[in-house]
């Protein structure tokens, strides 16, 4: 009776410490919204590492390596914010601007759309200029939007961008 008791107790506890629900879409994943509600991200972490958040804005950041949380040599950065336009006119308006201020750089002609889990639509766009990577992505808010932009020393238009976009949702 003791044997069985003790291999019960062992059973449950292993159940209950720090168990990943993997019928989750991002079994294991951090979760960040601001105080007023807004938005909020699931993100993994690591590798992303939450570097500041205040207000309605956020800084996520991945460190150069698993041992290191030093943000200031990232390999890819993000950066959350509200902005007045809705998403369509403000990615227009920040691929535009992109454009402008890389002449050389690769861009697509327009945005192009992109869903987050939640089944809200958004519009996005990657770029590049050499060895300098930017992403951004926007999602309609009850006012405006928020942005999502990312710059990074690596491609960010890759399946691990895209899964941290998909797990951002407006309120």
């Amino acid at each position: 009776m003791l044997r069985q008791l003790a291999l019960l107790a062992g059973g449950l506890s292993v159940v209950a410490c720090g168990e990943v629900n993997g019928a989750q879409p991002l079994a294991g994943a951090a979760h960040y919204a601001p105080s007023d509600g807004a938005w909020s991200l699931q993100y993994l972490s690591p590798p992303w590492l939450l570097v500041h958040g205040d207000g309605e804005t956020a800084a996520l950041a991945v460190a150069p390596s698993l041992l290191s949380i030093d943000v200031a040599h990232a390999t890819v950065t993000l950066a959350i914010e509200p902005k007045n336009q809705a998403a369509g006119p403000s990615a227009a308006n920040a691929l535009a601007a992109w454009k402008s201020a890389h002449p050389s750089g690769s861009a697509p002609a327009v945005p192009t759309q992109i869903d987050n889990r939640a089944g809200q639509a958004g519009v996005e766009f990657a770029a590049s200029d050499g060895m300098s990577f930017h992403r951004e992505a926007f999602f309609d808010a009850q006012t405006g939007c928020f942005s999502l932009v990312f710059e990074g020393r690596v491609p960010v238009d890759t399946a691990d961008v895209t899964s941290l976009i998909a797990g951002f949702e407006t309120k």
